[in-house]
């Protein structure tokens, strides 16, 4: 469980590293990480065996990071919040954005 919640706060911050070095986020990678300590709303989802499933039947989504957003999102049944117009676009998954 520790090892697991390691790897996550790794790949976080490898995220939180690439949005800011690409400029799609203000933040530094330690604010990134208090953010998401300090919001019981947070909750890092672990890539399990129904999202690769998912993943496997989203060839149309060539950006793999949107296919593991949108197998995500489909195993758990629930919409994504985001303004990414491709993903609404696809109808793969419902999208809920302004």
């Amino acid at each position: 469980m520790v090892a697991a919640r390691r790897r996550h706060r790794v790949r976080l911050r490898a995220v939180a590293h690439h949005l800011r070095e690409v400029r799609r986020i203000p933040l530094g990678l330690t604010e990134v990480e208090a953010t998401m300590r300090n919001n019981p709303a947070f909750r890092p989802l672990a890539i399990d065996f129904s999202q690769v499933m998912q993943f496997a039947l989203l060839p149309s989504l060539e950006d793999l990071f949107d296919r593991l957003i949108v197998a995500a999102a489909r195993a758990l049944d629930c919409p994504l919040i985001t303004a990414d117009a491709g993903m609404g676009d696809s109808e793969l998954v419902d999208v809920v954005w302004d």
